[in-house]
């Protein structure tokens, strides 16, 4: 007579190809998730609108917003990326009802560009460099 523990133990040991289908499947997924978010990379942006003067170009920026120009070295002006050193900061402070402002100016490498004095330009620093993982968690946080 057959017993029911040898009839569970022939059947308990063979895997089903379905569960070894799905298993591959999210093994693919998740080394695919982890590929991408080490390949790109989303940036925070500081815009500021500058102003052309002299061969420098001259940002008004906050002044708790001050740190996001000094820590960095790079810069985007109409999508192109440029190196700058900061000439001066101007220790005049200008207000706008509650807020304060300074006055910045920056030496850029224009990299054979001339850019018309007086020329209003819009100015982008990298504030934060996240990945896709991180991003989403800011997301959620708010």
């Amino acid at each position: 007579m057959l017993h029911i523990n040898d009839y569970l133990l022939k059947y308990q040991r063979k895997i089903p190809k379905i569960l070894f289908v799905w298993l591959l499947f999210f093994t693919f997924i998740i080394i695919f998730l982890i590929l991408m978010n080490h390949c790109f990379k989303f940036h925070s942006y500081y815009q500021v609108q500058g102003i052309v003067k002299n061969n420098l170009v001259s940002v008004y920026t906050l002044v708790e917003d001050l740190n996001n120009i000094t820590n960095h070295n790079t810069l985007y002006i109409e999508d192109e990326k440029y190196s700058y050193t900061i000439d001066s900061i101007k220790e005049e402070i200008i207000t706008n009802n509650t807020l304060f402002y300074k006055e910045v100016l920056l030496n850029i490498d224009l990299k054979d560009k001339n850019f018309i004095d007086n020329n209003i330009v819009k100015v982008r620093f990298i504030v934060k460099e996240m990945t896709i993982f991180e991003y989403i968690i800011d997301l959620i946080r708010g």
